[in-house]
C-alpha cells in the first residue's frame, strides 16, 4: 500500500452507522453528565445535554455518507508527483 493513499471506508450499513455516532470519549461523558443532572433534578440541563448528544449523532449520521463519497471521489484522482528539482 502506498504511504500517501487515502484509507478505505470501513463500510457497514445503516444499522452500523447509528452506534458509530456514539463512539467518541466525549459522547461517553455527556450521557453520564446528563444522568447526574437528572438525578440532581436539573431537568433543563438534562434536556440540553441530551439534545447535544442527539444533535451530534444526527449530524454525524447525515455527514458520514457525504464524507465517504468525497473520499472515494478523491481516491479516484491520480496523485501528482512533481519531478525532482521542479
Amino acid at each position: 500500500m502506498r504511504t500517501d493513499a487515502l484509507p478505505l471506508a470501513d463500510g457497514g450499513g445503516l444499522l452500523w452507522r447509528v452506534p458509530r455516532q456514539f463512539h467518541h470519549p466525549l459522547i461517553h461523558v455527556l450521557p453520564a453528565a446528563g444522568a447526574v443532572t437528572a438525578a440532581s433534578s436539573e431537568y433543563a440541563d438534562f434536556a440540553v445535554v441530551s439534545g447535544v448528544v442527539l444533535v451530534n449523532a444526527l449530524i454525524g449520521f447525515v455527514q458520514k455518507p457525504q464524507a465517504e463519497t468525497a473520499m472515494e471521489d478523491r481516491r479516484a484522482v491520480p496523485a501528482v508527483h512533481p519531478a525532482p528539482g521542479a
